[in-house]
């Protein structure tokens, strides 16, 4: 007699569709879950440091004497620093340069 064979060849369970679309899910969620971590830690350090997020900035007025003429322009750290040649002689202006507030002049005395 003929021996006829029933048996069904295994299927790789890991080559199915279902398997591998599986998988992609997971390993999307997995990246969503590691980069909301890493928002969370980056927002708790924020707070921590006493980081504060940019506030809407109003203008500030100031008027320079007249007959003034601005030479130069500079930041230093928080503060804008305008070098300005006045009739009287060159001064120094600083301002903060996060609200426009005047922190002060610094000019030579008269003679």
């Amino acid at each position: 007699m003929t021996d006829v064979s029933t048996e069904v060849p295994e299927i790789d369970p890991k080559s199915t569709l279902s398997y591998r679309s599986l998988k992609a899910v997971v390993i999307i969620l997995g990246v969503l879950i590691v980069l909301a971590l890493v928002l969370v830690v980056v927002g708790i350090g924020m707070r921590m440091s006493g980081h504060v997020p940019g506030q809407s900035g109003t203008a500030g007025n100031y008027a320079l004497p007249a007959g003034s003429k601005i030479e130069h322009t500079d930041i230093a750290g928080s503060s804008l620093v305008l070098t300005v040649k006045t009739p009287q002689g060159e001064a120094v202006y600083i301002f903060s340069a996060s609200d426009g507030r005047f922190i002060g002049r610094i000019a030579p005395k008269a003679p």
